[in-house]
């Protein structure tokens, strides 16, 4: 009796260390998942001796969960990162990495959407096939294959983004950028469902716009030029008809340049500007 008592105290005292143990190692994950919970304005499970942190909220109208799970025969953790649209996109869409079951898993799913620069990369497929042509033009295509190399093995549909990562995230700066990336490729997936991407310009447009742009410059007097203007007091005044008609009347007096130090293309050049007529 008393060697079985003593037994289940051993049991239960390793148990205590062992509980003592986990709750040592996750204290540095939690602390992380906090800071980053509230660097995101994300509410936080913090789970408990057993048990891992849990990330959920809002941002930009989208539902964001941010967990850690095991798979595998080897139960190994992973983070799972989780964004649910606001809005379906209402396409049929689905994109996923390519894989080498790719080519078998195409005769039971359909035809895959061809992209010349996303064919090596991504398996995209969608019920409404026109619509994701017109969606995904390509600057929006370069935009998902730089996604990819980010977010690999993500996976996209109408209504949700998943990315599942190997291990714990355990610093607030990876999970916030984390956080931060899928979120913002959410709001272009819902941008590119509502506008059509811009017609790049064509060759003839270049052309017309630059044109366009041309600023006309204006006639400037050289440098070496200065122009001397008459006093206030000095100034023609205004001249009735009366004074017009008059024979003896005399324009004003022309602008004073001083053609000191003034080379002879310099002086010619500013007869030309000054003597230039003006327009009626």
């Amino acid at each position: 009796m008393e060697s079985f008592v003593i037994l289940v105290l051993i049991a239960v005292a390793g148990l205590g260390i062992s509980a003592a143990a986990q709750a040592g190692k996750r204290k540095p994950v939690k602390d992380a998942w906090r800071a980053a919970a509230s660097a995101l304005q994300l509410g936080l499970k913090p789970g408990d001796f057993f048990t891992y942190p849990e990330m959920h909220g809002e941002m930009h109208g989208h539902s964001v969960r941010v967990s850690i799970f095991t798979k595998g025969e080897e139960s190994e953790r992973h983070t799972r990162y989780r964004i649910i649209l606001r809005s379906s996109l209402g396409v049929g869409l689905r994109i996923r990495e390519r894989t080498a079951l790719s080519g078998i898993q195409r005769l039971f799913r359909g035809k895959e959407l061809s992209f010349d620069e996303l064919e090596d990369r991504l398996v995209i497929r969608a019920t409404a096939s026109d619509a994701v042509v017109s969606m995904l033009g390509p600057l929006r295509r370069h935009t998902l294959r730089d996604f990819y190399a980010f977010f690999p093995d993500a996976v996209i549909d109408d209504t949700t983004i998943t990315w599942e990562n190997a291990g714990v995230d355990d610093t607030r700066d990876r999970i916030v950028e984390n956080v931060r990336g899928l979120v913002k490729m959410a709001d272009e997936l819902e941008h590119w469902s509502r506008e059509p991407e811009p017609r790049p310009l064509s060759e003839g447009d270049e052309t017309t716009a630059a044109i366009a742009q041309t600023a006309v410059e204006p006639k400037r007097l050289p440098a070496s030029i200065r122009v001397t203007d008459a006093s206030e007091s000095e100034r023609a005044p205004s001249l009735s008809m009366d004074e017009l008609l008059d024979p003896g009347w005399r324009p004003p007096r022309q602008p004073e340049v001083d053609e000191t130090d003034m080379s002879e293309e310099e002086r010619v050049e500013a007869d030309a500007v000054i003597q230039e007529p003006k327009p009626a």
